[in-house]
């Protein structure tokens, strides 16, 4: 049977008029009457491109919806126009790298996600673009080796952990040792030493689940150990 084209090119319009016609986009204002946000809308639902604005027009935030939940990428900038992060969703679940820059423009985190929870590669960075640290999360948890650098590119600190579990050991410049603190959970937990540079014990305390049981048993409290480990 042979189709007829006419009615078929007509049902195809039909199609395509209901289709667009659920479609609208919405559009909100300050009180100064410039536009707050442009959001398009379908079946009542976010849907598509939505873009939000400061009140002095520059563009603040824009994302992607489906069904009311993010999904795609997400862009956020400083009122100076600089980009400010960039992150990528998946039926509102934060999923893949998310990148933070400064109010300069210098990149200065980088984290990955998977499914709203931390989950592989991190990394963060001095304004001058060396590293600051590198490590990896898995299902949320500090896993594998961090490491921590000064800006001058040596090595301050030094992690291994399975799980959120390990020992987090801090140096000074000239690789001296400064403190040794261990970790559950990504929690300060149990001993923690610190030393001055000739060696002597300056700070020793112990930790519960981040927060200090006993607090310095050396009596020279105020003295904090010199690590850039968190």
């Amino acid at each position: 049977m042979k189709k007829n084209p006419k009615k078929y090119l007509f049902f195809i319009v039909i199609v395509l008029i209901l289709t667009t016609s659920c479609t609208k986009v919405k559009t909100t204002y300050y009180s100064n009457n410039t536009i707050s946000s442009v959001v398009t809308m379908k079946h009542n639902k976010k849907n598509g491109r939505a873009r939000y604005y400061f009140t002095n027009g520059a563009l603040q935030q824009e994302t992607y919806f489906k069904d009311d939940k993010a999904h795609g990428l997400l862009r956020r900038w400083k009122t100076n126009g600089i980009l400010q992060s960039e992150e990528h969703y998946t039926d509102g679940l934060k999923n893949g790298i998310a990148t933070i820059w400064d109010e300069k423009g210098h990149k200065v985190s980088q984290l990955t996600y998977c499914n709203d929870t931390l989950d592989g590669l991190a990394k963060e960075w001095y304004e001058t673009g060396s590293l600051r640290l590198e490590g990896n999360y898995r299902h949320g948890m500090f896993d594998g080796r961090w490491i921590w650098m000064s800006q001058e590119g040596k090595v301050v600190g030094e992690g291994n952990f399975i799980g959120g579990k390990g020992i987090v050991k801090s140096f000074y410049l000239n690789s001296k040792p400064s403190a040794i603190t261990h970790y559950t959970n990504n929690e300060k937990d149990g001993q923690e030493i610190a030393w001055d540079e000739s060696g002597k014990i300056k700070l020793e305390r112990l930790w519960q689940m981040g927060k200090i049981i006993v607090p310095d048993s050396t009596g020279k409290q105020g003295l904090q150990p010199h690590s850039n480990a968190k």
